[in-house]
């Protein structure tokens, strides 16, 4: 009897661990289905690109003062009689006279000049080819997924489909979008197999690149960053999560999702990535109807975020309706209740910029970061550079204010000259910045 004992007991067991396996043997086999191959565990990762930060590290390059004004002027001229020689040959021709470029851009100096045209073409070309993000399968997969989250359970988490090669499967390689800045962070891949049950990699980790700065990305907004990350001039941490600036978002109609619809990837990205309080839009009312009515854009509030409009102009800042409009606006941001907050424009270029530079400015960046998240615009369609006439202006308005201080300190005293108030210029840079 002591002996059939001992000999049934390892039998039940073996077929107690056999049920196991029958019931949960896809989590047991899945890490061996999809293997990470890079970055390397527990590795550093730059979230800002090779040609972005070659972008950023040439500040010289990339922004070259442009003419005096009067060989500018006759410059202009030139382009206008070459504008409209062409426009004759075009009509003549039977083509499309829009395909031409307006010669203001070239006055503005809203261009590219040949080493920034140089890069752009090259940063298309990593758009498209830039996935730092590798593993392998000798699977079938389906419902590919990345997940990135800053604990083990995953909860929460950031997500992340990768692109389809030619053949329509998805490709094992992807760039991370929406990382924090100096943050570690956990990774794995998902997906179904040809059965259809549930696999997934090994957890590896990376920690993020504490440098600034926090480009975003989603299918719903363009031009897209966090104002926070890093360090400003007196080496006070900026709180990232807070304050995003971007393009007006994508009307739904034309929003490309990978997977799921253009809904569910607003309330995903608005409501649970950024977890948005308000939006700031920076267009007049006119503007934005027009745009549901031509494209189909709907205001944030869609989504439960608060909408408020401020009809700013652009670079000039002592212009009459815009000092009661920055009186509203740095009230409305003295209040930690605002945040998240998302300001934009159309473009997230030039109204945007301006009120940019005046939110650096209180943040208290340095001359040359608040130079680089201006001209960051570049990278998109939108090329925005300091010695454009625009821009120009507006950083030698500021400069006449306080000519031997640094841009941070031009900025605060410009605010206090149109009525905002030191109170609200301290609870907002309370709020956005780690005394």
């Amino acid at each position: 009897m002591e002996t059939c004992k001992k000999t049934r007991l390892p039998l039940l067991f073996v077929l107690f661990v056999w049920l196991l396996i029958s019931i949960s043997g896809t989590a047991i086999l899945s890490s061996a289905e999809i293997e990470l191959l890079s970055p390397p565990d527990g590795s550093l990762y730059d979230p800002v690109s090779p040609i972005e930060r070659e972008f950023l590290a040439n500040s010289d390059a990339r922004s070259v003062r442009p003419p005096k004004l009067e060989s500018a002027i006759v410059e202009f001229q030139k382009k206008v009689a070459e504008y409209e020689a062409m426009v004759e040959q075009y009509k003549a021709e039977g083509k499309n006279i829009k395909e031409l470029k307006s010669p203001k851009d070239r006055y503005n100096f809203y261009q590219h000049n040949d080493w920034s045209a140089a890069l752009m073409e090259r940063y298309q070309v990593e758009s498209q080819t830039y996935r730092p993000f590798s593993w392998k399968t000798e699977e079938t997969l389906s419902d590919v997924t990345v997940l990135w989250s800053e604990t083990p359970d995953f909860q929460p988490a950031l997500r992340g489909y990768s692109d389809r090669n030619k053949q329509k499967k998805p490709e094992s390689a992807i760039r991370p979008a929406n990382l924090k800045l100096g943050v570690r962070y956990y990774w794995k891949v998902t997906g179904r197999n040809a059965e259809g049950e549930s696999v997934q990699s090994d957890v590896w980790t990376f920690t993020t690149l504490d440098k600034p700065p926090r480009l975003l990305s989603s299918p719903a907004v363009n031009n897209f960053r966090d104002l926070g990350g890093g360090t400003n001039a007196d080496g006070k941490r900026v709180r990232q999560g807070l304050l995003f600036r971007g393009a007006a978002v994508t009307p739904l109609r034309y929003c490309l999702v990978p997977q799921g619809t253009a809904e569910e990837e607003y309330e995903y990205f608005f409501r649970n990535v950024l977890n948005l309080r308000t939006e700031l839009d920076l267009r007049s009312e006119g503007e934005f109807q027009k745009r549901c009515r031509d494209w189909g854009e709907t205001g944030l509030d869609q989504v439960g975020v608060t909408r408020i409009g401020y009809p700013l102009v652009g670079y000039h800042l002592y212009y009459p309706a815009n000092q009661p409009l920055f009186r509203e606006i740095f009230s409305r941001l003295a209040n930690s209740d605002t945040y998240p907050v998302f300001f934009h424009c159309a473009g997230g270029a030039d109204r945007t910029g301006t009120l940019g530079v005046l939110l650096d400015g209180i943040i208290g960046r340095d001359d040359q970061t608040i130079i680089d998240n201006y001209e960051l615009t570049s990278l998109s369609q939108h090329p925005r550079y300091r010695y454009s006439r625009k821009a120009a202006g507006m950083f030698e308005t500021l400069h006449a204010i306080a000519p031997d201080e640094p841009i941070r300190v031009q900025v605060v005293r410009f605010l206090l000259k149109v009525g905002v108030l030191q109170s609200e210029i301290d609870a907002i840079r309370e709020i956005l910045v780690e005394e």
